[in-house]
This record gives C-alpha cells, structure tokens and sequence, in this order.
C-alpha cells in the first residue's frame, strides 16, 4: 500500500453459476431432464442479473419516477415518468419469462421452482420490478381461475406473455385513507352499476380513493369495492367487498376515470412507482360473484407473499455475493479479512441464514407448483396454507437483519449511496410491512390453525417424518448423531406447541403468543429442510449449516455448545462460507450506480 493506492471494488458474477447451493436445490427437487434445460435458462439469465440487467437497474435506481401533473397549457394529464432503466425491466421480464415461466408449466409441476430461482436471480438487480410483478403474478392467478372468457382472453393472457409489445403488468389497489391490511373494514370505494351494453367490456363504475397503489403506471389493476346493489338482488348485496378488474387507461390513452392526487414519498423502493389515486368514475369490470373479493384477494396475496419471501432471500444474496466478493480483496491488520476467523464467522452466519430461507421459500414454492398442477395431496394443500404467512414473515425479518450484518461486513464505505448498499438497505425496510405484517401474518397463521385444526399436526408429523427419514440414511455417524438432534428439536418443539395449546384458553392469550408461535414453527420447518438437504447431498459443509443452526437460539447454550466443541466451531464456519474468490474485473465492472454506463 501506497500514497496512491486505493481499496479494489466489489463485483458480483453470474449469480447462478456463483451459487452452488441453489443449483443442489433444484437437482433435490426436480428430474434430471427437466433440470438440464432449466439449469441453461438459469446460466443465461444468472449472466445477465450481472451484466446488463444490472445496468437497467442502477439506472432506476438513479433516476426516481416523477409525476407531470399538467401539460405546458395547463391540461390535466396525470403522466407518469419513469427511467429507461425501469422500461427496459419491463421487457426484460417478458422476454424472461419472469410471469410467464409459471403459467406456461413447460415443466409441468417444476415451472414454479423454475420461475422461483429466476426470479430469486432477478431480485437483487430487479430496482423493485419484481413488485409489479408479483402483482402481476397475483393477479394471473386469480384471473386462471375466473369463468370469465373475456377477462382470460384479454387480460390474463397479456399477464403470461413474453411478447414484449403485448405484455401488460397489474397493480393491487388495496390500502385505503383507513389504511392497514383490514380491507374488510377500511375499503370505502363504492361500485355503480352501469347499464348492460353501455360500454365495451366494463359493468361498473367506481368511486373512492385509493390511498396506496404501487406501480402505478401498470396497465391494469384487480381491485376491490363495495357494491351499491345490483339491480333486483340489491338488498343482498349492498355493501359487500366484490373484486374488479381496472384498466388504467382508455384507448386514447387517456386515464380512465382516474386522478393521480400525488406521488408517495417513501423511506425505500423509491425507484417504484407509487401514488395516491381518485377514482371518479373508472371504468371497470366485475371478477366472480359479488361479494366474493376477500376470498379472492387471499388467492392473490399467497401469490404476492411468496414473492416477497424471494425478494428477501434475493437481497440476501446479493449483499452476501458482494460482502464475499470484498473478503476476498480486502487487506487489514496483516491478512486478507476473508482469512480473519472473526469475519469468517459473521459470513458463516449469513449464509446459514440465507440457506435456511432458501429452503423455506423453495419448499412453498414446491408446493404451489403441485396444487396449481392438481397432482398436490391434501397434505401438500395443507402445508402451503400454513407455510406460506410463515415463510412470509420470517423472511421477511431475517432478510432485513441479514442485509444489515453485510453492510456491516463491508464496512464504512457500505454506506455511502454510490456503493449501491443503501438502497438494498432501504428497500429490505418494506418486506417485513408488504403483504401483511409480521404480526398480521401470524395471526392469519392462527387463523389458519383455528380454522383447519388438522393442519397444525399435519405439518409436525410431516417434519418429524422427514427428520427421521433424513437420520436414518446411510450417512457417517457424525450424519446420524447430528441429524437425531434434528429429530430431536423437532419432537421438543412439539411438545412446546402442545403445551402452549393446552395453556391458551383465552383468545388474547393465543394472540399474545401468536408470534413467538410463528417464529417457532418457521425455526423447526428451516431446520427440518436443511437436515433433509444435508443428508440427500452428504456434503460436509451442508451439515455444517445444520449444525450452527441447531443452536442459534440461545446465545448462552451457543457458547456452552462452542466450548465443549473446541475447534470444530471455526472449522464450521468455514466449511458454511468455503473460499471467497474475488470477482474476474475483466468481465464485470464493480459493483455501484458510479460505474453504471450509459443505456
């Protein structure tokens, strides 16, 4: 070091063939065939997440949407702005397949892990487009599912397409002045019937504010409404919340029916479109019976959460690639810190708990593959009902606290802006909130339990079964002693949950402890799938994972557990993290919005 010298930058390269561990997820779960011609896809896009997609994304990031309110002679226009980084997302995520991939099912039940790993690839340079995509996702979903032949002629086949010029994203429009995630209550927006005929596709017209839509410069939007009474039947449906399908603009391009009261200034996703609407008068169409929008909202929401869940994990990834990257290059008190067995084992402790998501988020999406595929069990039905608030809020909340330690990891110049760290910071601010909030998700969670008491158990036998199928494989005796502490965790939890059953008479009781309750059962279900992945793989350095998570918990029973372990704890560590190599500079430019290049 010199007078002159300066600290090398991070890089990040092809996040696919970089991630070894997300290649074992998929080979475990998906037939060899099929995994060949996905694993190609894969090695494509994980290239372009870190070259020009990258560049699309610094660009959003740098260049915020802007509302233009009038024209230069005063006329109301309402026009979004938005980046040509952001448009070029756009058809990026058709041509991808980022939608489509799930609903074309080229791989039958697999589609949705194919469409899982791509978009898990695509989140950490997405710049928040994969928030218009999740709705779009959402909003697919639910349109599949309607016995509505125009709505799937036109709508949802524009949602599925890869035709760039074709493809069209959806908004969510749910959140009200009353705000909250209790839209049975707090939706005001009242629909009018109009008369049969009167308009091209359109049955209503709608009136209220929507308090919050994000991506607001989609081309469509599912949203709810109370109905004024529908001609003879309306003393049975005054009132009740029904779903509508929105177009935000007629075909002159004007907004329909719409005003764009403002912008929202927000702590993150800033580079995402999102603002307050007035809807006087929009035009639109009604989806499915009356009175059925929060059961078709669930529909959506599933669909959304898990989409949150893999942005969570994508950040992960992204601050571990670069905080990996930088370990590798990064010299301090006489050695490189990728070598310092301190940083080691902060490193080790975000790649458990990324792999520890990764599971969770991989195994939802297993599941929703198989129902939408009707070859799913009723177990496989049960599962996904419970597992899926669960994955949402865990990891949402591990993501936020992972992001964080890699700002850390990096160290002071993390938290300059141009580094490209902030705004991952920031952004991550939003999982835990989108969706549902924590304590929202666990009390669907109970819910859910309360509802279909057989779930609960349903989901304890299904991983004791998987625990004792995982310690009984023909595995060294280091496999076995391990993988019995899985069996055992699982069993003591058990009895923990049967417990707080037997003590929760009262309902403030069951929802006081609701998210303790959560926590728990996203812990066992983490640990459960990491010991059944160490066991399929045999890898060391899987079993390694398995054993850092049995004791987490505890910070008093971790270091017992570190004492009587000696020197394997390091040894641990760096069979998780496995060597840091610094990024080629020769094929990626480094990492930060500074060295973005021109589109």
């Amino acid at each position: 070091w010199g007078p002159d010298m300066l600290q090398e930058p991070p890089r990040i390269g092809n996040q696919w063939t970089d991630d070894p561990y997300l290649q074992s997820i998929l080979r475990r779960h998906i037939p060899k065939s099929p995994a060949t011609e996905i694993a190609r896809d894969l090695d494509h896009f994980g290239q372009r997440v870190a070259t020009d997609v990258l560049e699309m994304c610094d660009d959003a990031c740098m260049n915020e949407p802007q509302l233009q309110a009038y024209d230069a002679w005063g006329k109301r226009v309402d026009k979004i702005i938005t980046s040509k980084g952001w448009r070029a997302l756009h058809d990026v995520s058709a041509q991808e397949g980022l939608v489509a991939t799930a609903y074309e099912r080229t791989h039958k039940e697999f589609s949705r892990l194919h469409w899982a790993a791509k978009a898990y690839l695509f989140a950490g340079s997405s710049a928040l487009y994969n928030c218009p995509l999740a709705m779009t996702d959402g909003a697919a979903q639910v349109l599949e599912q309607s016995n509505d032949q125009w709505l799937k002629e036109t709508a949802f086949r524009n949602l599925t397409t890869r035709d760039v010029q074709k493809f069209w994203t959806s908004g969510q429009w749910m959140t009200e002045r009353a705000g909250g995630s209790d839209v049975s209550a707090g939706t005001e927006t009242y629909s009018e019937p109009i008369p049969e005929g009167s308009h091209p596709w359109a049955t209503h017209r709608l009136y209220g504010v929507k308090w919050f839509s994000s991506a607001t410069e989609c081309d469509m939007t599912l949203t709810l409404a109370r109905d004024s009474g529908d001609g003879t039947d309306s003393s049975q449906s005054k009132g009740k919340l029904s779903m509508f399908f929105v177009q935000m603009r007629s075909p002159d391009g004007s907004l329909n029916g719409i005003e764009i009261l403002r912008m929202k200034n927000k702590l993150g996703t800033r580079q995402l479109p999102t603002a307050e609407l007035k809807l006087n008068g929009a035009y639109a169409r009604k989806v499915g019976a009356t009175g059925t929008g929060i059961k078709q909202i669930t529909t959506m929401v599933n669909v959304t959460r898990l989409w949150n869940s893999i942005a969570a994990i994508g950040s992960m990834r992204r601050v571990l690639a670069i905080a990996r990257d930088f370990a590798a290059k990064r010299y301090a008190f006489g050695q490189m810190i990728a070598q310092q067995p301190l940083h080691v084992e902060v490193l080790a402790s975000m790649e458990t708990e990324l792999k520890a998501c990764s599971q969770l988020v991989f195994e939802v999406a297993r599941l929703m593959g198989r129902v939408e595929c009707k070859v799913a069990t009723d177990v496989d039905r049960a599962l996904l009902r419970i597992l899926t608030p669960i994955t949402k809020l865990y990891t949402a909340k591990q993501g936020l606290a992972v992001v964080i330690e890699g700002m850390e990891a990096i160290g002071g110049q993390a938290y300059i802006e141009d580094s490209g760290i902030p705004s991952i910071i920031r952004d991550s601010h939003v999982l835990p909130i989108w969706e549902g909030t924590t304590n929202v998700q666990s009390l669907d969670l109970l819910r859910s339990i309360t509802t279909q008491p057989s779930s609960l158990s349903l989901l304890l036998s299904n991983l004791l079964l998987r625990a004792q199928t995982s310690s009984s494989a023909n595995l060294s005796n280091s496999f076995k002693q391990t993988l019995n502490e899985v069996v055992g965790e699982v069993i003591e939890a058990s009895r923990v949950i049967e417990a707080l059953r037997t003590v929760n008479k009262s309902r403030q009781w069951s929802e006081a402890t609701a998210r303790m309750f959560a926590f728990l059962l996203a812990r066992i279900t983490c640990t459960t799938l990491l010991a059944e992945h160490a066991a399929w793989s045999g890898l060391e350095s899987d079993l390694a994972v398995v054993r850092r998570r049995l004791i987490e918990p505890s910070p008093i029973e971790s270091l017992r557990r570190i004492i009587n372990s000696g020197q394997s704890w390091l040894d641990d560590a760096k069979l998780v993290v496995g060597e840091c190599k610094a990024t080629d500079p020769k094929l990626y430019r480094p990492y930060g919005p500074s060295y973005r290049s021109s589109l």
